[in-house]
């Protein structure tokens, strides 16, 4: 299952009509801690220029499924984690995936 047939497939529960699949990769990669993850570190492993970055860490804290931090200690750096909502949406697209292929041959 692809990106965009897993976000169709859980489409009835989800209220946004636009997803950036690369939105999604940002989520799913910061959900992997639990603790905030370093945005320059998450951007450089994505791949992704710092206005790219921002711009979907933008849409992901419209949606309310992710939040930013400034360090205390440094103004300069920022963490990002998800909210109770942005992981509660991975675990809906995780269970989906898992049960999507458990049903392929």
């Amino acid at each position: 299952m692809n990106t965009l047939e897993l976000l169709n497939a859980i489409k009835p529960t989800f209220p946004y009509d636009f997803f950036a699949t690369r939105s999604l990769g940002i989520l799913l990669m910061i959900s992997m801690f639990d603790h905030p993850s370093d945005f320059g570190l998450i951007r450089r492993e994505l791949g992704l220029n710092a206005s790219c970055m921002s711009r979907l860490m933008d849409s992901l804290s419209i949606k309310g499924l992710a939040k930013r931090e400034r360090s205390r200690f440094d103004g300069r750096r920022v963490f990002i984690s998800p909210t109770p909502e942005g992981r509660a949406f991975v675990k809906q697209l995780t269970e989906t995936a898992c049960a999507s292929s458990q049903t392929q041959p």
